[in-house]
């Protein structure tokens, strides 16, 4: 359908956004580090407080899997947390 039922055939949209390895890519040829990567199919969020760095990473899949984790910071010690229960 075409744009407010004007008729005729509407034109399909390209692409919102670059594929990531386009991103990546770009990034790493304008110098910009990386703040996460992973050998296995994880996801992640990083925020950061006054005081520490905040990484939540997940499981892409339903299975488990064991994955080596780099983070882009410069103090502190890794702690594992489980989201379900709040224990470390």
């Amino acid at each position: 359908m075409a744009p407010w039922n004007r008729g005729g055939e509407s034109q399909p949209l390209p692409p919102l956004y670059p594929s990531y390895d386009l991103t990546a890519s770009l990034l790493k040829g304008m110098g910009v580090q990386e703040d996460f990567t992973a050998t296995g199919p994880v996801r992640y969020g990083h925020r950061r407080t006054s005081d520490r760095d905040i990484y939540f990473v997940s499981n892409r899949t339903g299975a488990p899997i064991k994955a080596d984790c780099r983070f882009r910071v410069g103090r502190g010690r890794a702690q594992l947390w489980d989201p379900v229960t709040g224990e470390q």
